[in-house]
């Protein structure tokens, strides 16, 4: 139990099934308090094991019979596990504190054997945004152990697509973040018998989204279809709004995720490699796909600047109806739609810069970045879910040139609210403060914090072409940032160490280990390079 009063974690949080009608049994149970715990409880429950919040399994379930427990006994390993660290170091106090932090939030969300939403839903597998943010996360962290127990989650979800490539169990969303989160997997790795056995899953998932468009390409999911879902057409699973239909920030994610697979089938169309299982090499990927897959995303991109766009934001619903007639719904200015439209490129430049106006005319939703809605000012509206919001944010921020610093100013105001509140909570008012949703050790929260940090603050963009693995963009700000000290940042690319050093104002890349080089794209003062690293 953490200092706040959340138990902060169950073990196990699924363990095997007791036997029935057995003699005596021998059972033992190895488990690491979080960071945050100040108190440790052990609970006798019988049949307590379920994978729901009713019946509650601190109290037993509905099991019928006796058990005899004899012989307890308790013994302290000693033994503390080691926690990593998130591979960046900066000259900023405030920002180490909150890496630290945000290091052993990672750490405290997977001491159950899986990765956890947050303390107060800590037997959730919500992939939408959660798991999904979590996963980019430790990509990002760059830790191999959590990539592992993120893959057989992974492959938990995808066991549960059906023969139309509905992900079941899972919110919609899911239907991209899963296929990213292949995406991020293969980037850490580079492992293609992975890619090879994954990517037709990822096909399915996006030709069942194909299924559900029409004439503009917008997939969209009728109200008797969500009842059959988790709620939520998007990540927000508490506005009606947003519960069906074909939300911006679904099309938004769409655009993406399309994108990202059609440059991956593209690179390994045009080349084979080897893959487990297979005498020869192979191409894994589909150059007829990714053609289908770039004239979606561009027809959905064209449809949501003329479609959703209203006066200085992007409206909520093309299709708020249950049926899916069309019938655009502008719920006011939902600020997520906003920043991550920019992020993904599917704001045109007109509209990027009225975003920009409209958010420099309202600066108290950057406070705690950043908040969800100009709706009503109280409540969640008001409130900030720093994955989804202020990570965006800050992402979107460090993309553009004249605004590089201030996503630095955002990241320092949300390592100072992490660190007065002595934890990563789910929820912030924009004064700081814990807000309507309390739980702790937020998972989404902590990854999108490193996502930031590597994404953001140091340039480094994962997404693949025919080209480069990856790309990082070096700008004078980044090189000025904290009055010139040092700064360094680490992470894996294809199995291929990547160690960025900025020292005395200067950038420097270096890389080692992986099977196979990796090509890297730098662009710094308007030209951009490709650097070799790595490689036997």
């Amino acid at each position: 139990v953490d200092a706040k009063g959340y138990a902060d974690g169950w073990f196990p949080a699924f363990g095997s099934i007791a036997p029935t009608s057995s003699d005596w049994t021998v059972s033992n149970l190895t488990f690491s308090t979080p960071t945050t715990a100040v108190q440790a409880k052990l609970y006798f429950a019988f049949s307590a094991h379920t994978y729901a919040y009713a019946p509650d399994r601190m109290t037993g379930g509905a099991a019928t019979g006796q058990v005899w427990i004899s012989g307890l006994s308790f013994e302290q390993t000693g033994v503390s596990p080691k926690i990593p660290s998130v591979m960046v170091e900066v000259p900023d106090k405030n920002f180490s504190t909150a890496l630290d932090m945000v290091a052993k939030c990672m750490h405290n969300s997977q001491l159950s054997g899986n990765f956890t939403v947050g303390s107060d839903y800590v037997i959730s597998g919500n992939l939408s945004p959660d798991l999904a943010f979590g996963l980019i996360g430790a990509r990002h962290m760059g830790v191999s152990q959590y990539m592992e127990v993120f893959m057989t989650q992974w492959l938990s979800v995808r066991n549960g697509m059906n023969a139309e490539g509905s992900i079941l169990g899972q919110r919609v969303m899911s239907q991209l973040l899963w296929p990213l989160g292949v995406d991020a997997i293969f980037s850490f790795y580079g492992n293609h018998t992975y890619l090879y056995e994954n990517l037709p899953y990822v096909d399915k998932s996006m030709d069942f989204l194909k299924s559900l468009s029409g004439d503009d390409n917008f997939p969209c999911f009728p109200k008797a279809m969500m009842d059959h879902f988790p709620p939520g057409m998007d990540w927000v699973d508490w506005q009606q709004t947003r519960a069906y239909g074909s939300t911006t920030n679904f099309l938004t994610w769409y655009v993406y995720t399309l994108r990202r697979f059609a440059a991956i089938h593209n690179e390994f169309a045009t080349k084979k490699v080897a893959v487990a299982g297979m005498q020869d090499p192979v191409y894994i990927g589909n150059s007829t796909r990714a053609s289908e897959y770039l004239a979606i995303a561009h027809n959905v991109t064209v449809n949501i600047q003329s479609k959703l766009w209203k006066e200085n934001h992007f409206m909520t619903n093309a299709r708020y109806s249950e049926t899916c007639e069309d019938a655009v719904y502008d719920d006011g200015v939902w600020v997520d739609d906003q920043l991550w439209a920019i992020i993904f490129n599917v704001s045109t430049e007109e509209q990027t810069r009225s975003i920009l106006e409209w958010l420099a005319a309202n600066p108290s939703y950057e406070l705690a970045p950043t908040r969800w809605s100009n709706k009503t000012g109280n409540g969640r509206y008001a409130e900030t879910w720093f994955g989804r919001l202020g990570a965006g944010d800050v992402l979107m921020r460090t993309r553009i040139l004249d605004n590089y610093t201030f996503g630095v100013t955002l990241m320092d105001r949300i390592a100072s609210i992490f660190i007065e509140n002595d934890d990563i909570d789910e929820s912030y008012t924009m004064d700081g403060k814990v807000g309507t949703d309390k739980g702790t050790d937020y998972l989404e929260h902590c990854a999108g914090f490193i996502w930031a940090t590597l994404g953001g603050v140091f340039g480094v963009d994962f997404a693949s072409d025919n080209v480069a693995s990856a790309t990082i963009t070096v700008t004078q700000a980044l090189l000025n940032a904290w009055n010139n000290g040092d700064k360094t940042a680490s992470f894996s690319l294809r199995g291929v160490q990547v160690d960025i050093t900025v020292k005395n104002g200067a950038f420097s890349v270096q890389g080692s280990g992986g099977e196979e080089a990796v090509a890297i794209r730098i662009i710094q003062n308007g030209t951009s390079k490709i650097a070799h690293l790595g490689g036997n």
